[in-house]
C-alpha cells in the first residue's frame, strides 16, 4: 500500500462519517490549510490554477470508501490523476451551476443536463471549470458498488434526463452535508441510503430511468430513494411527480399494487437488511432509520408481509 493509500486509510477508513467546509482563497491559502491540503493528496485530486482573488467553497461528507464533495468556485483546472490504485475507483460529476468541461481518453458517460460517470480505470480524468461562478457535485465511489448495473455504451444515445427524477437524489445530497457528525447511532442507515442513491444515479446516467409519462415507475423510483422518510405519503409522492393522488392511485391499480402496498415493502425490506448488516441497532433505530417512526409500526408492517413475521426477531 502507498503512502497516499496508507493516508486515507489511517484518516477516514476508520470513521463511520466525517464532514468538514472549508473555504479558501487562492493557491498559498490551500497550501496552508493543512486538512484540506491532505484531503486533496489522500483523495489524489489537483487542483491547477487557483485565482487568487475569488474563494473557493468546499462540502465534504465522507463514509468509509463513500465521498460526497459540494464545491462552489471561480475558473480552475482539476485533475484526477489516476494510476493502478485507482483501478477500483469510479466517480459522478454533476454540474449544478456554471460551465464546466469533463474529459478524459478512458471511458465516460455523458448525460443532459451536465451529468457524468467515470468508470474505473487509469487514464487521467480533467475537469475545466470556465465560468467566474461555478458549482459542482461530485462523487468517489468504489467500483463493486455499482458492478451489477448495466452501463451504456459510449455510442449509445441516452435522452436528456427529466430533472424531476434526479431533484429528490440532489436533496438527499444537500441534506448530507448538514448532517452532524456525532450523531454515531444514524450513521450505518444513512450510509445505506447514500449508496442507494450513488447507485441510482449512476441508474439515471446510464439511461435506466423511468419513463416521463410512467407516473407508476417514477413513483418506484422515488420510494426507492425516500423510503426513510416519514412524510412520504401518497399525497406527498403525487405532488413530487406532479400528478393528482386519484391518478398515482390508478396506475398502481392497474398493476395490482397500492401506493401504500410498494412504500410498505421498501421499507420492509431496508429494515431487514439494516438490522442483518448492523444487528446492535435497536428496533427504535431501524424503525426511525425506515420511516417507520416507531418499533410497533414496524412489528405491525411486518407481521402483515406474508412470510416476514418472524424477519427481525421476536418482539
Amino acid at each position: 500500500m502507498s503512502g497516499r493509500r496508507e493516508d486515507w486509510a489511517r484518516t477516514f477508513d476508520g470513521l463511520d462519517f466525517y464532514a468538514a467546509r472549508l473555504t479558501v482563497h487562492g493557491s498559498r491559502a490551500l497550501a496552508a490549510n493543512t486538512g484540506l491540503a491532505n484531503y486533496l493528496r489522500a483523495a489524489n485530486v489537483v487542483l491547477h490554477e487557483l485565482d487568487d482573488n475569488a474563494p473557493l467553497r468546499l462540502r465534504l461528507a465522507q463514509f468509509p470508501q463513500l465521498s460526497f464533495v459540494r464545491v462552489a468556485m471561480p475558473a480552475i483546472r482539476m485533475e484526477w490523476p489516476r494510476d493502478a490504485q485507482s483501478a477500483d475507483r469510479a466517480a459522478i460529476v454533476i454540474i449544478l451551476g456554471g460551465r464546466i468541461h469533463v474529459r478524459t481518453e478512458g471511458a465516460l458517460l455523458t448525460r443532459e443536463p451536465g451529468l457524468f460517470y467515470i468508470p474505473p480505470g487509469t487514464e487521467p480524468l480533467w475537469i475545466d471549470v470556465l465560468d467566474t461562478d461555478n458549482e459542482v457535485l461530485y462523487i468517489s465511489l468504489p467500483a463493486g458498488l455499482v458492478a451489477d448495473i448495466p452501463l451504456a455504451t459510449a455510442s449509445a444515445h441516452v435522452p436528456s434526463l427529466d430533472p424531476s427524477l434526479l431533484a429528490p437524489l440532489l436533496a438527499f445530497t444537500t441534506g448530507l452535508f448538514a448532517v452532524d457528525s456525532e450523531q454515531a447511532p444514524l450513521m450505518a442507515p444513512l450510509r445505506l441510503v447514500a449508496e442507494e442513491v450513488t447507485r441510482s444515479l449512476v441508474r439515471l446516467i446510464s439511461g435506466d430511468a423511468p419513463a416521463r409519462d410512467d407516473p407508476y415507475a417514477r413513483a418506484l423510483d422515488l420510494i426507492a430513494v425516500e423510503y426513510h422518510a416519514q412524510s412520504l405519503r401518497i399525497a406527498e409522492i403525487a405532488r413530487r411527480l406532479g400528478v393528482a393522488p386519484r391518478t398515482l392511485q390508478a396506475e398502481f391499480a392497474r398493476r395490482g399494487d397500492t401506493v401504500s402496498g410498494a412504500l410498505r415493502r421498501a421499507r420492509v425490506s431496508e429494515a431487514r437488511t439494516l438490522r442483518s448488516a448492523n444487528p446492535g441497532l435497536s428496533m427504535s433505530e431501524i424503525a426511525h432509520a425506515t420511516g417507520f417512526g416507531s418499533a410497533s409500526a414496524l412489528f405491525r408492517a411486518l407481521r402483515d408481509d406474508a412470510g416476514d413475521r418472524d424477519a427481525l426477531g421476536a418482539i
